[in-house]
């Protein structure tokens, strides 16, 4: 299965808390059951840098997947990247990437 690419960059501020949802959906309008998956993971990446993101399923039942960055996180970005969402499931093991995005940063004003 192709794994999805989110195609506009998701804005970050530097120095501020930053969250984004996604939601995943079986057809055209109704949501994706993704309460079967454990192991929820998200990183962003430039080069050589990471930031682990916290992932919230608190929705997943009703397809929806936040990950979220402290604002000392997103400071620690410096720049634009790329982040995915992967799980694995309970049924068979296998871990799946939920979607590709990229982010778009900028630098704070006020320091």
């Amino acid at each position: 299965m192709p794994v999805p690419n989110y195609a506009t960059p998701v804005e970050v501020y530097a120095g501020d808390g930053w969250a984004q949802t996604f939601r995943f959906k079986s057809n055209e309008t109704t949501p994706e059951d993704l309460s079967a998956w454990i192991d929820w993971k998200s990183q962003w990446r430039a080069g050589t840098r990471t930031v682990d993101l916290a992932v919230d399923t608190s929705h997943a039942v009703a397809g929806e997947i936040t990950v979220r960055a402290t604002g000392a996180q997103t400071r620690e970005m410096g720049g634009d990247g790329i982040a995915d969402i992967q799980a694995v499931e309970t049924v068979d093991d296998d871990p799946r990437t939920f979607v590709r995005f990229r982010t778009a940063w900028r630098n704070d004003v006020t320091r």
